[in-house]
């Protein structure tokens, strides 16, 4: 985790911006979204500003899917929350590279969180270091899936989301469609540490 921690705390140094109308980003474990407005509400006597967010439907030429449902991300803690633009060169390569270890030093205090409550200690992981955190998180689960032959449906549902996730963030890093092919490479890769 020391690695996760050395390359974000210089990616949180780089000069941040407030996100538009009309970008795409990553939204923690959420996978990527297209801000589709910003909207102004009063919350009690507080006035606050939300990015309105859609999902990137990746089936339909990058269009933003008409019938999935919005989600509101209050602006003054967008970042806190994950939402990030994506990665940057230097972040996939060490991501990659945090993929590719053959033995993760997971600590088993993370080992031993009960599967119910793992899925949001895996949240605020991807939301603090967005791409080397969703790596870091799939370490954890095939980790967990090594030691247990049984691993719990909502953690391999969670594995399987956060790959998705990573392999479109990999594609457009690569100015390409996220395609079953980037998929692949990365199971493979995750299939030998689980032998």
């Amino acid at each position: 985790m020391e690695a996760v921690q050395n390359v974000t705390q210089s990616s949180k140094n780089m000069e941040t911006h407030n996100f538009k109308v009309g970008d795409v980003v990553v939204y923690g474990t959420r996978g990527k979204h297209t801000i589709i407005s910003i909207e102004n509400r009063t919350m009690g006597d507080q006035a606050m500003s939300f990015y309105k967010l859609e999902p990137v439907n990746y089936a339909v030429a990058k269009r933003v899917s008409t019938n999935s449902a919005s989600i509101l991300v209050p602006a003054a803690t967008a970042r806190k929350s994950g939402l990030r633009d994506n990665c940057s060169a230097l972040e996939m390569e060490k991501a990659i590279q945090l993929l590719n270890q053959k033995d993760a030093d997971v600590p088993d205090s993370i080992l031993n969180i009960p599967a119910n409550k793992l899925g949001t200690e895996i949240e605020k992981l991807c939301n603090e270091f967005g791409a080397l955190g969703i790596a870091q998180s799939i370490q954890v689960l095939v980790t967990i899936q090594r030691r247990d032959a049984a691993m719990p449906k909502n953690l391999q549902a969670l594995l399987d989301q956060l790959l998705k996730n990573l392999c479109r963030e990999f594609a457009d890093h690569r100015g390409e469609t996220p395609s079953n092919e980037i998929e692949a490479e990365l199971r493979k890769s995750l299939k030998l540490k689980l032998n």
